[in-house]
């Protein structure tokens, strides 16, 4: 049997193939073992360990023999695999299955434009095989550190003071003066609201799991150890869209939500968790 194919479906197969082979030189089983060990080193600090004692209630002895064992395990079981899905994700995570499903034809198109490397999205991803077993933290603490309360208070009548309240945030944040207008622009686009509507969906923006991965990979990129905190300034550059890091966005797109507190006392908040700090129990008020 002779199947024809034209000379563009023959160039498709062939840009594809090698995309898949460029996509599986990034995503290398040696940047995989980087972030496994990573993962490994990680957990089994010492810092991390009194946290997750901590924060579940839980001895040290317990996590040491209990909990560690079975995260390392998972380190152990789960595996990479090469996709070219047509989604928009770079990467995703399967439950039950312990495999990462990389995918190749969104990073290969878009890879080189965001300020995420292969070992910052593998290290995102394995967070969330570990919480399908067993999360570092509770799920109620990290919604105690959010609470969802400014999309449902905005009216036309309160609109207003909420965006100046928002600007006077960001300014502080981060030692701004003037432009006001422009930084309403940003507020408005990071609550959901405008011409463009919402980019950021609620449900992703509050995930837990999504959260506790985007901390990880965060602390990760800019080599943040247990026991240090995360440096405000460095949201900066993804704030006025002149550097693009979809983790780093959405976790300004989590202050925005929480109605632009503090941003240090909000970092400080997810510093308190597993990943981060080990701080006192930090009440966002």
């Amino acid at each position: 049997m002779k199947i024809i194919i034209s000379e563009n479906q023959l160039r498709g197969i062939i840009n594809e193939q090698t995309d898949i082979k460029g996509c599986q030189q990034l995503f290398s089983n040696d940047v995989f073992t980087q972030a496994k060990k990573y993962w490994e080193d990680w957990l089994k600090n010492p810092v991390t360990i009194g946290k997750i004692a901590k924060n579940n209630g839980i001895s040290v002895d317990v996590v040491m023999n209990e909990y560690i064992p079975k995260w390392v395990g998972i380190l152990d079981r789960v595996t990479m695999t090469y996709d070219s899905k047509g989604q928009n994700d770079y990467a995703t995570s399967t439950r039950g299955d312990y495999k990462i499903h990389v995918n190749c034809d969104v990073y290969m198109r878009y890879g080189n434009k965001v300020d995420q490397s292969p070992l910052n999205i593998l290290v995102h991803e394995i967070q969330h095989q570990l919480s399908f077993i067993l999360p570092l933290n509770p799920d109620s603490m990290i919604t105690g550190l959010t609470r969802n309360s400014q999309m449902k208070s905005i009216s036309i009548f309160n609109r207003g003071d909420i965006i100046n309240n928002a600007v006077g945030s960001i300014k502080r944040t981060f030692n701004l003066s003037g432009g006001d207008d422009e930084l309403k622009h940003y507020v408005m686009y990071y609550l959901g609201i405008g011409n463009r509507g919402d980019a950021f969906s609620n449900k992703y923006v509050f995930n837990t799991s999504e959260i506790s991965s985007r901390v990880q990979s965060i602390r990760e990129k800019y080599g943040i150890k247990p026991g240090e905190s995360i440096d405000p300034m460095i949201f900066k550059d993804v704030f006025f869209g002149r550097v693009k890091n979809s983790d780093m966005q959405y976790m300004i797109v989590l202050w925005a939500r929480d109605g632009f507190p503090d941003f240090v006392k909000f970092l400080a908040g997810l510093d308190s968790l597993a990943m981060g700090k080990n701080n006192i129990k930090y009440d966002m008020v």
